[in-house]
This record gives structure tokens, C-alpha cells and sequence, in this order.
């Protein structure tokens, strides 16, 4: 069984309850963490996740607080 980048994407946004468009669109880290926080509640600090990024360093800064 294969599984491709839509397949990932669609389980992605409905764990995450979100509506990425594409793979890359994930570079804002939110779903990463929300996925991780699901996986190991209270693990990550998700109120210190900025939810609307508009630039490079903020999708940085959510990928350091799933670090």
C-alpha cells in the first residue's frame, strides 16, 4: 500500500482539524504541533503558537516550540 502526498495531507487536516491546501503550506509549523500536543498532551506550550504566521521567522518560531 502507498500512500502519497494527498493521502498525508487529507489525514493531516482532518487530525488537525485544518484545511492546509498543500504539503508546504505545513511550514508554519501550527499542525506539527497540534499534532505532537495530540500525541503527548500538555507537551507543547500550543497558546505561545502564533496561528496566522505572515512571515518566515514566525513559522520558526512555532517549529521551536514543538522542539
Amino acid at each position: 500500500m502507498s500512500l502519497g502526498k494527498a493521502d498525508l495531507l487529507a489525514w493531516i487536516n482532518k487530525a488537525a482539524e485544518a484545511d492546509y491546501l498543500s504539503i508546504e503550506a505545513l511550514s508554519d509549523g501550527v499542525a506539527y504541533a497540534q499534532l505532537f500536543d495530540a500525541v503527548h498532551p500538555g507537551s507543547v506550550a500550543l497558546t505561545r503558537l502564533n496561528l496566522a504566521p505572515k512571515y518566515p521567522e514566525d513559522n520558526l518560531r512555532n517549529l521551536r516550540i514543538v522542539e
